[in-house]
């Protein structure tokens, strides 16, 4: 560690400040995140209870209309979370920090190099998981279920069994809309889960 000036020292100190806050602000996106995953199955089993009593399945419909702003502020968090962490990594630790007090150790792996190296160590594990232990990263198929599977599965669901009984067999189901009406929005609504899945799944 090299030997800090009076300057270095303030430099130094600006740097974990805006690393303090930085880390504070991942803190209450992380916060959200947890908010967000428990907003989406109370709002469906609150509509689903409404509509499994009241038989009104065309309501299924509303289902994404009100769960589709939440995971837009989701997809959102999600970025800023990206965005905050990479600048932690590549532009505090790599870069001003290692400016004023040097590198830890020589080493193959990044994080060991580092006198703050958990961005790295992150980074490190995550690759191992996914290349050699073949670990799936779970935090993004709960994303996919909570914002992709409950919203739009049981209404494009409801849809296709609508759609069959006009051109198959009759399952008995009943509808105030008519059949192109029910097309379009599970088209729509199909659409939108593949754009919502591809943007948690990448």
């Amino acid at each position: 560690m090299k030997i800090l000036l009076s300057w270095d020292k303030e430099r130094l100190r600006i740097v974990l400040e805006e690393l303090k806050y930085l880390r504070a602000e991942l803190l209450q996106k992380f916060s959200h995140h947890i908010q967000l995953f428990a907003i989406v199955p109370t709002v469906l089993a609150f509509a689903s209870g409404y509509i499994i009593t009241q038989k009104c399945y065309d309501l299924l419909y509303i289902i994404p209309i009100f769960t589709l702003p939440i995971t837009f502020r989701y997809l959102w968090e999600q970025q800023v979370i990206v965005i905050i962490t990479k600048y932690i990594r590549d532009e505090l630790i790599e870069k001003r920090l290692t400016d004023i007090v040097g590198i830890r150790a020589e080493s193959v792996c990044d994080y060991e190099r580092y006198w703050l190296g958990y961005e790295h160590y992150w980074m490190f594990w995550e690759t191992k998981k996914m290349r050699e232990l073949h670990w799936p990263l779970y935090f993004k198929h709960a994303a996919f279920l909570a914002f992709v599977f409950i919203p739009f599965f049981p209404c494009l669901m409801y849809s296709a069994l609508l759609l069959s009984q006009n051109f198959l067999i009759d399952l008995g189901l009943s509808s105030y809309m008519p059949w192109p009406i029910h097309l379009i929005i599970s088209i729509i609504y199909l659409v939108l889960s593949i754009y919502i899945s591809q943007k948690i799944i990448r």
